[in-house]
């Protein structure tokens, strides 16, 4: 019986594992978590079905390599900028926030426009969460503007919305008008004299 010859693999571990996300990345992206296959994410780079697998237990381990550093980041920023004293301004809460958007943009796209992807990891309640965490960074608990917290969230959406049709990277003077956007969203409407 003839020994079989271990074939040397054309790509190392890690090149190959980033190539698989950047691939799942752009189809993600493209056509939405739930419509792309394994098979067609290992065709796009010239691997197998099998091939991926090898380097990915699932399409929903791809998709969690893709969004932790996202999460990780998004979760430092909140817990420190609860915990400082004094409270940061608004402002640096919604730059920081599309600063984390713009680095992490396919994680960003995925959390706010593809729903598949959010239940395939059943992340639903952490984007709630974090919502509403930011909404309480943005906004004085104040029983006296109850349209606060919906000013909250149109500034959230300012900073996301733009990103599902903008190119990536965003050039920087549709970063600025994105941010004044979301600052703008914030500010309570003025009473008129009558």
């Amino acid at each position: 019986m003839a020994s079989r010859q271990r074939v040397p693999r054309s790509r190392p571990a890690p090149e190959a594992r980033a190539q698989i996300l950047e691939a799942a990345r752009v189809l993600f992206r493209q056509r939405g978590y739930e419509r792309v296959t394994l098979t067609e994410i290992g065709a796009d780079m010239g691997l197998t079905r099998g091939a991926v697998l090898y380097h990915y237990r699932s399409k929903s381990e791809i998709l969690t390599a893709l969004l932790d550093p996202f999460v990780h980041r998004l979760d430092t920023l909140l817990d420190q900028f609860e915990s400082a004293q004094p409270p940061p301004r608004p402002a640096k809460v919604l730059v920081e926030f599309l600063d984390a958007l713009l680095d992490a943009r396919a994680a960003a796209d995925l959390m706010s426009r593809d729903v598949s992807g959010r239940h395939a990891l059943a992340m639903d309640v952490w984007v709630s969460t974090q919502v509403e965490r930011i909404i309480a960074l943005l906004i004085h608990p104040s029983g006296s503007d109850p349209a606060a917290r919906v000013r909250g969230l149109a500034a959230i959406g300012a900073l996301t919305r733009p990103l599902a049709t903008l190119p990536d990277p965003v050039p920087d003077i549709q970063r600025e008008a994105i941010l004044q956007a979301a600052i703008n969203a914030l500010r309570a409407p003025r009473v008129r004299a009558s």
